[in-house]
């Protein structure tokens, strides 16, 4: 019997092979002349269908530039929702744990680049004075908790960044960070 009709995916794997080999097969279009059946590279016929796919994709592409840059933005800006829960005891744990993780992405302290999956989570206000909580939460490797603790106190502000101060009176602050880098 007769060849099936090959699928939409077979049509477009021949089509990529054709455009990346440059052969193209003009022998039954009738609009091709014999003459440019024998020169080198695609033919006229072949670059047009070629740019009609190639339309055809780009419409059927879910995301445009702007769409995209605005997506990002916004996944760059907002903050993780839903803001968990305060905790009831000592430790952050849980979803409170790896939001907060996200949030702060590295060590708090100015200038350390530990991720957050390695450090402590510290209360920046002592507990139980200060509550469990993310807005009472900073990622802080160990070695950086143990300085906080004992002689470079630290405060986040309302703003997310987190100020540092020495027994010498010397500052330091890290801005709250973007999810993405260089954006």
């Amino acid at each position: 019997g007769p060849d099936p009709e090959p699928t939409w995916a077979e049509r477009e794997w021949h089509a990529q092979q054709e455009d990346q080999q440059g052969v193209h097969d003009d022998s039954t279009d009738p609009s091709v002349s014999a003459v440019r059946r024998n020169t080198w590279g695609p033919s006229y016929r072949a670059q047009q269908l070629r740019e009609e796919r190639l339309e055809r994709q780009a419409r059927a592409s879910r995301w445009t530039t702007s769409g995209l840059h605005d997506a990002v933005t916004r996944f760059r800006t907002a903050a993780p929702c839903p803001v968990p829960d305060q905790s009831n005891g000592y430790l952050f744990r849980g979803r409170l744990r790896r939001w907060i993780q996200a949030r702060d992405i590295t060590c708090t302290f100015p200038g350390c680049e530990r991720i957050a999956q390695r450090c402590e989570i510290d209360h920046v206000v002592a507990y139980p004075s200060g509550p469990t909580s993310h807005g009472n939460a900073a990622c802080e490797c160990v070695h950086h908790h143990q300085a906080k603790h004992a002689t470079i106190p630290a405060i986040r502000r309302t703003d997310g960044s987190m100020h540092w101060t020495n027994r010498f009176g010397v500052t330091a602050e890290r801005p709250p960070r973007p999810l993405l880098r260089g954006w």
